[in-house]
């Protein structure tokens, strides 16, 4: 059994998987590391805590930050907003959304938000609401959570709409909608991730044509799954989900699953994600349960956390998959790690004739890479026309090589990995990548890198030649 699928068997172990399929994965799962807090200030006196981060890039190429502040005055909260240039320093802005006063009103607290921008320009924010209620105020009725939805041309001033998601709706299998993400799909349905409790407890899938009326509830992951995030990303609906407890209010699991779709309304349980803090160590999932996220102009994807009573935790990933492309009419490989890359060859770019082989390998992010770890750079040449042909070196004399000739130019740095010993062997936690080389066929160098011993060995029998360290080790793969 691979290493994700032990991961995975042992927070599944805690769901029940409803119209979700569960595939292992052959690689790691994701490593998430933070590198900042997302505010330099303190919080205004008039909040006591804050939580639930929600992070939308704005038209004008700047990012803003809506999240729930609990009053300090009276213990119900407010959904707030802070603006960033570059979605790591966030200046706390003011209130866009108020709860009410009265203890006993079903918008005493509001928080928990996600928004949508439509197309007609307009921003709706969806959001949970209840009373303080009981057990702190027994002179309430008991109420439980439902997800309300309100409008806005600004992002700033949003006008409220009314529940979306009714407590006790006869016509749904749960009394209470908790922290709820909504996504506007490819085909202009309204999909609503739902944390759900009682009759029937678990991560909920609700649609909407208009993004009014939801319904159609179907069962994702359950009773544990909880707290919600999804995104769009290189061409997929990527979703995040927490697993708890069921009988306490503590994650079950160091690990989130990760599903993912392709239309955002069937899914599979592709992987898990592990978060870092600041000293390395592993959090649960995040420290609080709630994440938000946002997709950066390079496609790649930062998320953000509650970290404690007054700042946000910023992650990005440290470990990513390098993925294996063929050009079956060159017989040349490409390796890159570099979501836009991704997505355009997946996309069907040069007319598609660059295809996945099914293989990848995980390598460091080259944003934050561990200590001890070599960046990998890549270089280009057109003049094996008409072929053309990359290079990737972690090697000093190589990468001065290739500077100076002038018929290779150099891309940048692509990826990092650990580095193996001059003997081949790489330090514990990661794997060998195996470098072979096609000895200039058809008139053009090409390269092919693997952590498989079985394609290196049919690689050498088709008339490649191993090089590197060792064997012909050139990188390590951490795990």
């Amino acid at each position: 059994m691979s290493r994700f699928c032990k991961l995975a068997a042992l927070t599944i172990a805690l769901v029940t998987l409803g119209n979700v399929d569960l595939a292992c994965a052959q690689v790691g799962g994701e490593i998430w590391s933070q590198f900042a807090v997302a505010f330099a200030e303190s919080l205004p006196s008039s909040i006591g805590g804050i939580i639930m981060p929600e992070v939308v890039a704005l038209p004008n190429g700047t990012y803003r930050m809506y999240f729930g502040a609990q009053r300090a005055s009276d213990g119900g909260m407010d959904i707030w907003y802070a603006d960033s240039p570059d979605a790591i320093t966030f200046t706390i802005g003011g209130v866009v959304l108020s709860g009410t006063t009265d203890p006993c009103d079903p918008e005493f607290t509001v928080t928990g938000a996600s928004l949508v921008h439509l197309p007609d320009g307009r921003w709706r924010v969806y959001y949970q609401a209840r009373p303080a209620g009981p057990p702190n105020l027994p002179a309430c009725p008991k109420s439980q959570f439902q997800t309300y939805s309100a409008i806005s041309t600004d992002g700033l001033t949003f006008t409220r709409e009314g529940v979306r998601i009714a407590q006790r709706d006869p016509s749904l299998p749960f009394e209470a909608a908790a922290h709820t993400r909504v996504l506007l799909l490819d085909d202009g349905t309204f999909a609503a991730y739902v944390s759900a409790a009682g009759p029937v407890t678990g991560l909920f899938l609700l649609t909407s044509g208009d993004g009014l009326n939801f319904g159609s509830p179907q069962l994702l992951l359950g009773p544990a799954g909880h707290d919600p995030y999804v995104v769009k990303i290189s061409g997929r609906y990527i979703l995040y989900v927490d697993v708890w407890s069921p009988n306490s209010q503590q994650p079950a699991s160091p690990t989130a699953l990760i599903l993912t779709s392709s239309d955002g309304l069937n899914w599979s349980v592709e992987s898990t994600a592990t978060f870092l803090d600041l000293h390395g160590t592993v959090s649960p999932f995040p420290p609080n349960g709630d994440i938000g996220g946002v997709v950066l102009p390079d496609g790649t994807l930062r998320l953000f956390s509650d970290t404690g009573p007054g700042n946000f935790a910023v992650y990005e990933r440290s470990i990513v998959a390098a993925v294996e492309y063929h050009y079956a009419a060159w017989n040349f490989y490409f390796v890159t790690a570099i979501p836009q890359e991704i997505a355009v060859l997946d996309g069907g770019a040069f007319g598609g004739v660059w295809q996945r082989t099914g293989q990848q390998f995980n390598v460091y992010s080259t944003t934050n890479p561990p200590a001890g770890s070599v960046t990998v750079w890549r270089f280009f040449s057109t003049s094996f026309a008409p072929k053309s042909s990359h290079f990737y070196t972690e090697l000093v004399n190589e990468y001065n090589d290739l500077l100076a000739n002038p018929n290779w130019q150099l891309e940048g740095a692509v990826f990092n990995t650990p580095m193996p010993a001059p003997d081949g062997t790489c330090p514990a936690g990661s794997v060998p990548i195996y470098r072979l080389y096609n000895n200039n066929e058809g008139g053009a160098p090409n390269h092919r890198f693997t952590t498989d011993l079985n394609v290196r060995a049919l690689m050498i029998a088709a008339g490649w030649s191993p090089e590197g360290f060792g064997i012909g080790v050139v990188f390590c793969s951490p795990q």
